[in-house]
């Protein structure tokens, strides 16, 4: 009598299951990764606005402080969204000629460069996202303030406009 047995695959199944469940779970934490770096951080805030050399004030905004070496690296770095009235200030623990990169940044943005006297210095205006050429005002800034692309336009704000804060930025570190 004749006995048909089972075809066995080529692949033992479990080394292939194990194979595909763990490229789930590698998949699943890159995209909570991915996540939770486009999220809005926790970082601290402070209020402020502008006032331009005649006077004139800015509506005010709020701004997330990045004041360390960690938190200016990551920047908005993944977010998708800035709010008009929102922000992001880079505390620098001396004044010197800073440059930024656009590096995995998806919205265009205004930097406004701010010396030691809280004066601002100099401004660049709708810096292209996801680029790493670096931008710079070529002169000394203590802070470099982030804005959506347009906002400084639309708010008149350029070289010698002074930045008010409600409360006082924590130190560099």
């Amino acid at each position: 009598m004749w006995r048909i047995s089972a075809v066995r695959p080529i692949v033992p199944v479990r080394p292939l299951f194990l194979v595909m469940l763990r490229c789930v779970v590698v998949a699943l934490l890159l995209a909570f990764a991915a996540s939770a770096c486009a999220q809005p951080s926790h970082l601290p805030t402070v209020e402020g606005r502008f006032r331009s050399p005649s006077g004139d004030e800015s509506p005010p905004f709020r701004l997330e402080v990045c004041s360390n070496d960690g938190e200016r690296a990551m920047g908005l770095m993944y977010r998708r969204s800035l709010a008009k009235d929102a922000g992001m200030i880079f505390v620098f623990p001396e004044e010197r000629e800073n440059s930024f990169w656009m590096k995995n940044t998806y919205i265009s943005l205004d930097m406004v460069f701010v010396g030691r006297d809280m004066k601002v210095v100099g401004v660049l205006h709708d810096v292209p996202p996801l680029n790493e050429l670096p931008r710079s005002v070529s002169k000394p800034s203590m802070y470099v303030v982030e804005f959506a692309a347009g906002t400084m336009k639309r708010l008149g704000i350029g070289e010698g406009a002074l930045l008010q804060l409600e409360t006082s930025l924590p130190p560099a570190r």
